[in-house]
């Protein structure tokens, strides 16, 4: 699609999602009033199927509402925030730049944060669009492959991140992971993520509870077979972890 496009900007729009009427106007004033910026976005409202949509929760980074230039850690702590339906970018920034097809999620935040590093950028605290939490989507459906593509993009930029950035980013993956698999009620599925995340958070009281709560459930569900513990087949654990392959 990017290649068959012929306008100056280029946006994104996913089909189950919406645009506030304003988006466009908003955006093209941020671009016009800052030549530098070569990619905007902002921020959004979530909304289930059939139920009112409300505003993503949490507080911001200090990456909003400001020309960026960002490097190391910040860079791509802004790529996490960029929504792919809330894009709108220059053509002669993205220039060759494309998504990575080999991967089936996360290739949005692998080509924000190539985009991020390549020139300034201007995140909205606006919410211009509406993201709608379809049940049967790729990234809500199959919550282990999601994040398996997500460590793929975290541990790509492992030189940028840092040691320590590169253990956060993959605590949070693990720890979505986690959460993903028991929402779906798969304790056991569960357990090996969470473990993963508590290796490298092991001070986080959050961690420890989803471990052991994982560890529990799994005990205590039908598939469990009362012969060995859940733990115990996960494999080695290496300076981070667990072993790549076994993840």
């Amino acid at each position: 699609g990017l290649d068959n496009c012929r306008g100056d900007l280029i946006a994104f729009l996913d089909a189950d999602d919406y645009w506030e009427p304003q988006k466009l106007e908003r955006q093209l004033q941020i671009l016009e009033h800052w030549p530098e910026v070569g990619l905007v976005s902002s921020r959004f409202y979530e909304q289930e199927p059939g139920r009112p949509r409300t505003p993503v929760a949490g507080a911001l980074p200090p990456v909003f509402d400001r020309v960026l230039s960002a490097s190391g850690v910040e860079a791509f702590t802004a790529a996490r925030y960029v929504a792919l339906p809330s894009v709108l970018i220059r053509r002669d920034r993205l220039g060759a730049q494309r998504f990575d097809v080999g991967l089936k999620t996360a290739e949005d935040l692998d080509l924000w944060v190539r985009l991020v590093l390549a020139g300034p950028v201007y995140l909205s605290s606006e919410k211009l669009i509406t993201a709608v939490l379809e049940p049967g989507s790729l990234s809500r459906s199959n919550a282990a492959l999601d994040c398996r593509n997500l460590l793929t993009v975290v541990r790509r930029y492992g030189d940028l991140l840092g040691p320590a950035g590169l253990r956060y980013w993959e605590a949070h993956a693990y720890r979505q992971w986690a959460a993903g698999c028991l929402g779906q009620g798969e304790p056991r599925t569960a357990v090996r993520p969470a473990w993963n995340r508590w290796v490298r958070q092991p001070w986080s009281p959050e961690a420890c509870w989803i471990l052991c709560k994982s560890a529990a459930l799994s005990f205590l569900s039908p598939q469990h077979s009362g012969g060995k513990c859940p733990i115990g087949p996960i494999g080695p654990i290496g300076p981070m972890g667990l072993s790549n392959e076994l993840e």
